[in-house]
């Protein structure tokens, strides 16, 4: 389980915080939301991700929304109980990179 203070960071916290974890092709929205999409190699790697992001939201009581059509993932995060980005969101995220990573993604160029 992910044990994360769940303070509502600023835009600007966030962006500090976006840019030290390096998570570059995260967009942070300034209605207090991260949000990014991921393309897979193919269905099946869709899948493979989908199950991990959703175990992994279970176990550290999270709530993603998360969007899907064949190999395009798209994973919105905020924190409904701060009313916005908090350090469970960057940590969610970290999570998400990894294991696309471990993945695999198409490389588009």
């Amino acid at each position: 389980m992910l044990k994360t203070k769940m303070t509502r960071l600023s835009l600007e916290q966030a962006l500090q915080i976006k840019d030290q974890l390096g998570l570059r092709k995260w967009v942070l929205d300034p209605r207090h939301f991260l949000e990014r999409e991921y393309t897979f190699q193919n269905f099946e790697d869709t899948w493979a991700f989908l199950t991990k992001v959703a175990l992994r939201a279970h176990l550290c009581g999270h709530h993603p929304k998360i969007t899907t059509l064949y190999n395009k993932v798209t994973i919105h995060l905020t924190t409904h109980d701060a009313q916005g980005i908090t350090q469970l969101d960057f940590k969610f995220a970290e999570r998400c990179e990894r294991y696309a990573n471990r993945i695999g993604l198409k490389d588009i160029g």
